[in-house]
């Protein structure tokens, strides 16, 4: 990418973690923003990903988290995506004649999935770590920005850019849909952050990889 994000150890970031059915997350992204593959290469044709298949891979999510089918890379792979308020805002390179890499200019909003960890008493979330732990996506945006061009010298406020409006207004939408997620241990009921919207809570109380960890979520 053309900056870097975030004051390192996981500090700097505006952090929002939900889970909503797919229908639900095709209609948060129905407003004036464009999906990008950011995180790997794409074809150099790439230009940006459609909604609708976007929402298509994330069903796949969705039914892993079921035990339909397993929960591995393959299925959380293709819901890491990053969302810009513009297409003007985003650079290729060229690794070949075959593919590019998509590189913002600007901070923008980045979903990835997420997975929950239960670890001496304590409940906890990251991501990249055990897919089969997945429990929804992660929705993140720098606080702070080093740019590429400045040498990743200097810190800027990345409020102060459009990606942040866009931020807040997914956020808003995500709250006005959901309600925090408890998750039950055989010790006691954790509060957590996530957000899980009410056709998902019922779906995620047999979730298999709470269930290996002795967990629920309620």
């Amino acid at each position: 990418m053309g900056y870097s994000g975030g004051l390192g150890a996981g500090k700097g970031w505006h952090r929002l973690q939900f889970l909503v059915a797919s229908v639900e997350l095709e209609q948060l992204l129905r407003r004036s923003l464009h999906l990008v593959i950011t995180n790997r290469r794409v074809p150099r044709s790439y230009r940006e990903s459609a909604i609708e298949e976007y929402c298509a891979a994330y069903e796949v999510y969705v039914e892993a988290m079921q035990g339909v089918r397993p929960l591995n890379w393959r299925v959380t792979g293709p819901v890491y995506v990053g969302l810009a308020h513009s297409l003007d805002i985003i650079g290729e390179k060229v690794i070949d004649a075959t593919y590019k890499l998509m590189e913002p200019g600007e901070p923008i909003t980045q979903l990835a999935p997420f997975e929950v960890y239960f670890s001496r008493g304590t409940v906890s979330t990251g991501v990249g770590g055990s897919p089969e732990r997945s429990l929804g996506l992660e929705m993140t945006y720098p606080k702070v920005v080093f740019f590429e061009r400045e040498g990743y010298e200097h810190p800027r406020d990345a409020a102060t850019y459009p990606g942040f409006a866009l931020l807040w207004e997914l956020k808003a939408a995500i709250h006005a849909r959901s309600s925090p997620c408890r998750i039950q241990s055989a010790e006691k009921v954790h509060r957590t952050r996530i957000r899980l919207s009410p056709s998902m809570r019922e779906v995620m109380a047999s979730h298999p990889g709470l269930a290996a960890q002795g967990l629920r979520a309620l």
